[in-house]
């Protein structure tokens, strides 16, 4: 399964997805709620294998990170 693209949650929040040929996925999130601001994006990280997929984003000066699978 390719994850690769845009992809936009029910808040509003959303990530832009590339994975490599060795199912390495890197990106950036956007947040549509809350703290911090919109217009700021946060690296993102993670393993596609098949159709699992697992990542991480880090909020770096807000001093916080997030992971998902």
């Amino acid at each position: 399964m390719d994850f690769s693209g845009h992809w936009r949650n029910q808040r509003g929040s959303s990530i832009e997805l590339a994975v490599d040929d060795q199912g390495h996925l890197s990106g950036t999130f956007r947040t549509a709620v809350g703290m911090p601001s919109p217009e700021e994006t946060f690296p993102l990280c993670g393993f596609v294998q098949g159709d699992l997929i697992a990542f991480s984003v880090n909020f770096g000066l807000h001093e916080s990170v997030t992971a998902r699978a």
